[in-house]
């Protein structure tokens, strides 16, 4: 993969996030913590096919929240 796959990955999944999660949000707050297992699973998988993958950079870019 290149780098631009890898910033077209985390552009989709940072838009699969439910903006503006306050305490009445749950349904959005519970998608957010979807998004940011989907997130964590997928970069251990990239990194694991390929040794210059930056895992901090790809989280970041995600929007990783946790």
């Amino acid at each position: 993969m290149t780098k631009k796959d890898y910033q077209l990955i985390a552009e989709a999944l940072t838009n699969s996030r439910c903006p503006k999660v306050g305490p009445k949000d749950r349904g959005a707050a519970e998608i957010n913590t979807v998004v940011d297992d989907v997130v964590r699973q997928l970069a251990e998988a990239l990194s694991k096919d390929n040794p210059r993958f930056d895992r901090q950079r790809f989280l970041a870019a995600c929007n990783y929240m946790q």
